[in-house]
């Protein structure tokens, strides 16, 4: 279908009418809100057949069809149709990922619901495109990440810019863990941008590994190996690595956060590294990544003289918002505008009441953290400092106003963390405590 017809449909008032009434909605229910939003269903008939006109269109209006689906879903996730209605939406859409968050669809992958022979048709060969087993298990791509990996497998030299809720960097460690599990006593080399970095992932890949590889985060001569061997090091310490193999080509080479290269202070190294492993390593498959750079093939080409083939998209499938909100003293009430997807802004204001009011008038600590339970108690939530010691002040107020003092996080990787801060800072360091209770 012509994207024209889909960004028409999109960009109707009856369709953008009901898209917005969801986004209040789901808003207001995630406050507790008495403010009912009811749409007519002949009204929703009709945003449903332009939603699905849109998920015929490009890359961009397949996402906002598949916002629309799970909007509707999470209006009334009760209704059968509405449930039926999201899942062939997310299926035109390309995002079968997302299913799996709706309930009573699939029982261990057996359809609960019939949609007539020609959808249940057209259903089960999107299933059959996007799927793909992995030790016995079928897990769903995207169409972006489908494409993905069909190229990763080809064995080019790939330049991938996306989002990070795109998961590109789940396809490209899933490409890399099926190298390694593929081939034996060859080396890998993961470039991460930061020593923070280092042990998380050589963790990660450790875990999923487990005999398959050696992981290791610096370079040691080994006189003999019989597995596979992965390294994870910064720029830095791939200096050294190149001395010692430059007459032995690593199978595949990963760059991780790529957009480093136009850092001002570390950029110089990031472009000497890139140099020498293309220039040394002609037989290795080059895979460098990082979000929303444009034109990053013809950047790194500045750099390297080697084939590199572009993937990129601006689309996501996670429902992203932007949400303004503003307390007002007098009215002791909140002010919030929303801006949509399809560029519209929803917006509208909620009474707080007295106590509360107080609550985020007199602390940092309390306003920050009803602000970031606005969206959802249990996600986590990133919130943006202009200053650094104002993120520590902020972080502290958060944690000493947590209603759930008493509440530490139990889990080892925090337990970990706390143990090397306070051994490697101080033990009295403030932001353990902070860390603790799950406010980094």
């Amino acid at each position: 279908m012509s994207s024209g017809i889909a960004a028409e449909a999109l960009d109707h008032v009856d369709f953008k009418r009901v898209f917005d009434a969801l986004i209040r909605n789901l808003f207001l229910k995630n406050r507790d809100s008495d403010t009912d939003v009811t749409i007519d269903i002949e009204s929703i008939r009709r945003a449903t057949w332009l939603a699905s006109l849109g998920s015929l269109g490009d890359e961009s209006q397949k996402s906002i069809a598949n916002a629309f689906g799970s909007l509707l879903y999470l209006y009334d996730p009760s209704n059968e149709l509405y449930l039926k209605t999201c899942y062939i939406l997310q299926s035109r859409s390309g995002n079968l990922v997302s299913s799996k968050h709706l309930n009573g669809l699939y029982k261990e992958n057996q359809k609960l619901h019939n949609f007539g022979t020609t959808l249940d048709f057209e259903l089960a060969t999107h299933r059959f495109e996007l799927g793909k087993d992995f030790d016995g298990k079928t897990i769903f791509f995207t169409h972006y990440q489908k494409s993905l990996w069909e190229k990763l497998e080809s064995g080019v030299n790939i330049a991938v810019s996306a989002p990070t809720s795109s998961g590109k960097s789940f396809i490209i460690k899933k490409f890399i863990f099926d190298r390694i599990q593929k081939n034996k006593s060859k080396f890998f080399v993961y470039v991460v941008p930061s020593k923070a970095l280092i042990n998380q992932v050589s963790n990660e890949l450790s875990k999923e590994l487990k005999e398959s590889a050696l992981v290791l985060t610096t370079y040691r001569e080994l006189e003999c190996f019989d597995k596979n061997i992965v390294y994870v090091l910064t720029p830095e310490r791939c200096m050294r690595l190149l001395q010692e193999q430059k007459d032995c080509s690593p199978l595949l080479v990963f760059f991780d956060e790529i957009q480093n290269i136009e850092d001002g202070t570390r950029g110089s190294v990031y472009e000497n590294v890139i140099y020498r492993m293309t220039t040394s390593w002609k037989d290795s498959q080059f895979i460098m990544a990082g979000p929303y750079i444009e034109n990053l093939h013809l950047s790194l080409r500045e750099v390297i003289d080697i084939d590199l083939l572009e993937h990129k998209t601006l689309a996501t499938p996670v429902l992203q918002l932007k949400t303004v909100l503003t307390v007002f003293k007098k009215s002791q009430s909140v002010k919030y505008k929303i801006i949509t997807p399809t560029g519209s802004i929803v917006q509208g204001d909620y009474d707080i009441g007295k106590a509360l009011y107080s609550k985020l008038s007199n602390s940092r600590g309390q306003a920050l953290k009803y602000l970031t339970s606005v969206f959802h108690e249990d996600e986590q939530n990133i919130i943006f400092s202009p200053k650094k010691n104002m993120a520590e002040g902020w972080a502290l107020s958060v944690a000493n106003d947590d209603q759930d003092n008493h509440k530490v996080i139990d889990n080892e990787k925090i337990k970990n963390l706390c143990s090397f801060l306070e051994s490697e800072i101080h033990p009295l360091y403030s932001l353990v405590r902070c860390i603790k209770k799950g406010v980094a």
